[in-house]
């Protein structure tokens, strides 16, 4: 059986990738800049996420039993993707 004092110490010694995530620092630093800017989430935006959902109008209305924001997270990335210049390019 393992001692409490083994126990404590390699629960203060295990890395905590909520605070400091090495593989999602390299990302991003990848992807820094070439994602385009961030989408501003408006009221017109969740309407008409909603009106999506309810209507089973893709992208998005198969999140729906999600609360809060979460049904309308593939929407806002749609909306983001298909508003990204065509000129843009991961390098």
């Amino acid at each position: 059986m393992m001692p409490k004092k083994n126990i404590a110490d390699a629960k203060e010694n295990y890395p905590n990738y909520l605070k400091n995530d090495p593989i999602l620092n390299q990302l991003a630093e990848i992807f820094n800049g070439k994602l385009g800017e961030m989408i501003v989430v408006t009221e017109e935006l969740k309407a008409e996420a909603e009106k999506r959902k309810v209507n089973k109008i893709p992208p998005g209305y198969l999140d729906s039993g999600k609360e809060g924001d979460k049904p309308y997270g593939d929407f806002f990335y749609g909306i983001k993707f298909f508003n990204m210049p065509n000129n843009m390019k991961l390098q």
